[in-house]
């Protein structure tokens, strides 16, 4: 019976040993695949992230691109020295005008102190002429 017992020990741990391989087989298997597929994985990634980095600096690019021909383009500074000439001459000419209406109105009072006069002096002689006077 011991020789059975031995002998069923042998063919089990035999058979154990065949087993322990195929799974240490199977999962050295899963390991290597794994490890690829985190290889492939990894290159992806190196690859995206460099695409992604091209693509971004042709983007900066055309923005800085964009920008210089905006600047290029601008005539902000011509146009505000230009209003501001024109601003200056509206305000000569205010002040021109200011000054001219300012002498119309003298002379308007002049003119009616003058067309006064004249009414006064107009009045004066009617009635001169219109009094008797001695014949001589």
């Amino acid at each position: 019976m011991s020789e059975f017992l031995f002998q069923a020990l042998t063919v089990t741990g035999g058979a154990s040993g065949v087993v322990a391989l195929v799974v240490t087989w199977v999962v050295l298997k899963v390991v290597h695949q794994e490890k690829e597929q985190r290889a492939a994985d990894a290159e992806e990634r190196a690859a995206l992230k460099t695409k992604l980095e091209r693509l971004e600096t042709e983007r900066l690019a055309g923005l800085e691109h964009k920008i210089d021909d905006h600047v290029k383009a601008d005539r902000s500074q011509e146009i505000l020295t230009k209003l501001e000439g024109v601003t200056g001459a509206i305000n000569r000419l205010t002040d021109s005008t200011t000054r001219t209406l300012e002498a119309n109105a003298g002379q308007t009072e002049k003119l009616v102190a003058h067309d006064k006069y004249l009414a006064n002096l107009d009045r004066a002689l009617q009635t001169h002429i219109n009094l008797p006077h001695p014949k001589r």
